[in-house]
């Protein structure tokens, strides 16, 4: 069978909890030796506006390189709006999709229940704790997520019939500061009173607990905080932070099998998934340490669950390897008899390694050891006691040295990564030619790391209609190829360059700078985490948009000589011509006709003199005609025929040229000179000079400024 490959859709991965949904993605995709490709692009509006910024990455997505896509969307659109969303999945087929995080009734979905974990909450806090008055900070007004948790707040007390106070209900924002700033309204502004508060989420629950603490108010013994989403910080903070779960890795983890078990068995897929979300109760909210302890009744199984739970808030991928360890380590913690202190230490530093290894940083690492301190000292028996607790000593010291030594080469290694990123922006900074560019960038990336990326460029940056791959590398070797464009729809002119690397976990970001689109680069994902990636982005895009700057001015000017000499011998070839024209008509004249002795050439130089000093005022062919005494259809086609241009063709240029002296005047509006060269409607001024130098004033302004 030949390996499948799925595409993701996301629009930031420097956030954690898409960093969560992915890891169980590409968690599975491993195990079922799946290849993914994630398409980080930005947010969307109402009209899909893939042509500036990231966003140019979503309409990349072709079947040649994807069998199936797992899509964002509910993250990707700044206006939650159902309709748009669904129309934006939908432009992807006949390409297999799979919605994640909101329900669209004719789109495959996947979507946590918000309602229910909510719900669990609120009869915590009212039935439990008999809290009355619960304010709630609800999350961003468009958040679909953010408005079914307060829908079910408001439903909660009509159905007790208790009346709402609207005071209790603040707006805010999936972020610290609004928790922040939602205490200083309720305190400060409203001065309302309330037993507890929920938050949109965990972020904006820390938020709330810092500044309750900042006016020594006592969490929960004076309020209690509650929040959503269960992060790992929920777990860390003092007191522990009670919170709705809400099955994130394993969101990602369904979504991938949903999709993929699918594609497997030829059968469509599950038009909407659903997984619960479920209240977890800590401290916060009022509860005492210990009284709500889970998996209490088998303590190695309940050990090993706690751990995994942790690691999973922690982004720590799931792997065959890390669950051995886990349930070799928690054996050996719990074993009453006598266990080999080395072997113990052994073991455990395997299992550090291996979390160190997956991104799970030195305080995470510590902070679980304590969690399994504190949950054996609520579950363990009295006569293992003294056991256990010289065993997680042990460890403990041992974890501690881990992490030191773990800090210190991670700095060390950050600090030459860094120093490695300066040397490339350095390099490429005082290079103005793609070639030589390509084959520094080329030199840097295998030098940090990465065995597989490509390179692919805009064509100018004015147009995202044709791509030219500028570098391409498999395996650590560089691929010669010709560079011919081919259309942005696909990410690499050829579907088989991917195919002979194996299995594979890429990274396709926009390169772009300001309002300037300058193209794509794809990047193998294991070898860096997100924040690198991204700084190499800026540093690619800001070295490259320079050079392919002065590419396209170089390539106007180019045009634009072509265009005067081409024009030079169309008007040299037309001298000829009006000069024998000319000697005809000199030959035809009688010579007792005196209003004829003139010269053509005479009439005609009157009316370019007349136009010369008359420009920028408003200049009719009847004035021009008046000029060379003739009348006007006689006068505009004795004109053509001396000059070869219509009277009206003649005049917008010579205006033009006036305005192309004026435009390099940074200090005039485009009106001011619009006006100074004739025309009293700018728009109109715009259309004419587009139409004789090939772009608007602002363009050219932009250019030559």
């Amino acid at each position: 069978m030949q390996r499948k490959t799925i595409g993701v859709l996301v629009n930031n991965l420097r956030s954690a909890f898409i960093r969560r949904i992915l890891n169980g993605i590409t968690g599975e995709a491993r195990k079922e030796n799946v290849s993914t490709i994630i398409f980080e692009g930005g947010l969307l509006g109402s009209d899909f506006d893939f042509k500036y910024h990231k966003s140019t990455v979503y309409r990349m997505v072709h079947s040649q390189e994807v069998d199936a896509l797992l899509i964002f969307s509910y993250l990707i659109f700044r206006n939650k709006n159902p309709e748009e969303i669904t129309r934006f999945c939908k432009m992807f087929r006949p390409v297999p999709i799979l919605n994640i995080g909101i329900n669209l009734p004719e789109v495959p979905s996947i979507y946590i229940n918000n309602k229910q974990g909510m719900s669990e909450l609120l009869t915590h806090l009212y039935s439990f704790h008999k809290y009355k008055r619960i304010a709630i900070v609800r999350g961003p007004a468009n958040a679909l997520d953010a408005e079914e948790r307060l829908i079910e707040y408001i439903t909660f007390f009509q159905s007790r019939n208790l009346e709402i106070n609207t005071d209790l209900i603040v707006n805010g924002d999936f972020n610290y500061d609004s928790g922040v700033k939602a205490v200083k309204i309720l305190l400060d502004e409203r001065k309302i009173p309330f037993d507890a508060i929920i938050a949109s989420n965990d972020n904006c629950a820390l938020g709330i607990i810092a500044e309750l603490k900042k006016r020594s108010i006592k969490v929960p013994e004076d309020i209690a905080v509650a929040g959503f989403d269960d992060t790992l910080q929920a777990s860390i903070i003092q007191p522990g932070l009670t919170t709705v779960y809400q099955p994130i890795h394993e969101f990602g983890m369904k979504a991938f099998h949903t999709l993929y078990d699918s594609m497997k068995s030829s059968q469509p897929i599950t038009l909407q998934t659903e997984l619960p979300s479920s209240i977890v109760i800590r401290e916060s909210c009022g509860c005492i340490h210990g009284e709500q302890i889970p998996y209490k009744a088998d303590l190695t199984h309940g050990l090993n669950k706690i751990t995994e739970d942790y690691l999973v808030k922690a982004a720590v991928p799931a792997t065959e390897e890390t669950t051995r360890q886990i349930n070799q380590v928690i054996g050996l913690l719990l074993k009453q008899k006598s266990v080999d202190e080395q072997i113990l230490k052994s073991e455990w530093q395997s299992f550090v390694y291996a979390l160190y290894s997956a991104g799970c940083e030195g305080e995470y690492i510590l902070k679980l050891i304590s969690i399994i301190q504190e949950y054996l000292s609520l579950v363990q028996k009295p006569g293992h006691h003294k056991l256990i607790t010289e065993r997680i000593a042990q460890i403990n010291a041992l974890t501690i040295d881990l992490v030191e030594s773990f800090r210190l080469d991670s700095d060390n290694k950050r600090n030459e990564d860094w120093m490695t990123l300066r040397d490339l922006h350095q390099m490429l900074e005082e290079k103005t030619d793609i070639d030589v560019m390509a084959s520094i960038i080329e030199q840097y990336l295998l030098k940090l790391g990465f065995n597989h990326f490509f390179i692919a460029l805009y064509d100018n940056l004015f147009s995202t209609e044709k791509l030219r791959l500028v570098l391409a590398c498999t395996n650590a070797k560089k691929l010669e190829m010709k560079q011919p464009l081919y259309g942005s729809s696909k990410l690499l002119p050829v579907a088989d360059l991917l195919s002979g690397i194996g299995r594979y976990n890429l990274v396709v970001k926009a390169l772009y700078y300001g309002p300037y689109n300058i193209g794509i680069v794809i990047l193998n994902k294991e070898t860096w985490g997100y924040d690198y990636l991204e700084e190499l982005r800026r540093i690619l895009s800001d070295c490259l948009f320079y050079t392919l700057r002065i590419r396209d001015i170089e390539s106007l000017i180019t045009h634009k000589e072509e265009l005067v000499h081409e024009k030079t011998e169309n008007l040299m070839t037309r001298n000829k011509e009006l000069k024998g024209i000319i000697k005809k008509l000199q030959d035809s004249i009688s010579l007792t006709d005196k209003s004829l002795s003139l010269k053509p050439d005479f009439r005609i130089q009157k009316v370019l003199n007349y136009i010369e000093n008359n420009y920028n005022s408003p200049i009719t062919l009847a004035d021009a005609a008046r000029e060379a005494f003739m009348g006007r259809t006689y006068f505009s086609t004795y004109f053509k025929e001396a000059t070869g241009f219509r009277f009206s063709d003649y005049l917008a240029e010579f205006r033009a040229r006036k305005a192309v002296q004026l435009l390099r005047n940074p200090y005039l509006k485009i009106q001011e000179i619009a006006f100074m060269v004739g025309y009293t409607d700018a728009n109109y001024f715009s259309k004419v000079f587009k139409k004789h130098s090939g772009m608007t004033p602002q363009k050219y302004r932009d250019i030559k400024l």
